[in-house]
């Protein structure tokens, strides 16, 4: 993950809020065999280090670093980090891309990033991984406030026209529809609205499903 994608989470999280996940999804993506890549999971703690000796965690990291793999199947503490005087949990966890991957059953998948008939980029979260997810949120002392991030990056090789974002935040600018370009090699980070997060980390009879970008029509 790089500096970029970092320094876009860290603003969000001491912006007020408590859990930000960001993720990259390259257009080539989408057209290839399903594979596995990673998100970034940030979670603001009161401390990274234990103020009765600070070599030693804390107790909310060790907390953390024992609960988020039960939440998310795969994910792997990175490090804990203080930015002035917030500190932060960083956690790698799995995602899934392709261009079968929203059809496809794939074992131990909780998170899947891809396109449908209809050319609908689209994230999902299984009925089990929204679970785990309200279950965490209601044992913690804390409030999670979710944000969900993607950064779209057009690695196509050519310009792509005509995408349609619906009520997200595109660069952190608040929109209810719009249509764009995105020249060759050239990026825009889009945050969900807050239906679409809680369908996503709330708990659901059904997988949670949520738009991130209308794409052109081949």
């Amino acid at each position: 993950m790089n500096k970029f994608l970092l320094l876009v989470l860290i603003g969000f999280l001491f912006a007020g809020c408590k859990t930000a996940v960001l993720t990259e999804v390259p257009l080539s993506t989408l057209n290839v065999d399903n594979q596995a890549r990673t998100a970034i999971l940030n979670i603001e703690v009161p401390g990274c280090n234990s103020y009765e000796d600070s070599r030693q965690e804390s107790k909310a990291l060790i907390d953390l670093k024992l609960k988020i793999p039960q939440v998310f199947n795969g994910a792997q503490f990175k490090e804990c980090y203080k930015v002035k005087m917030d500190s932060v949990a960083s956690f790698v966890i799995p995602v899934y891309f392709g261009k079968n991957v929203l059809e496809t059953e794939i074992q131990g998948a909780e998170l899947k990033i891809g396109k449908d008939q209809n050319n609908n980029l689209l994230v999902i979260a299984t009925r089990e991984l929204r679970d785990k997810i309200e279950n965490f949120q209601k044992q913690s002392i804390s409030k999670f406030d979710f944000f969900v991030m993607f950064k779209v990056v057009n690695d196509t090789g050519a310009e792509v026209k005509n995408l349609i974002a619906e009520s997200a935040f595109i660069d952190d600018t608040p929109t209810y529809y719009i249509d764009f370009n995105m020249p060759k090699d050239s990026s825009v980070v889009i945050r969900l609205n807050d239906v679409a997060t809680n369908i996503l980390t709330q708990k659901g009879d059904n997988n949670g499903v949520a738009l991130i970008l209308r794409l052109p029509k081949n």
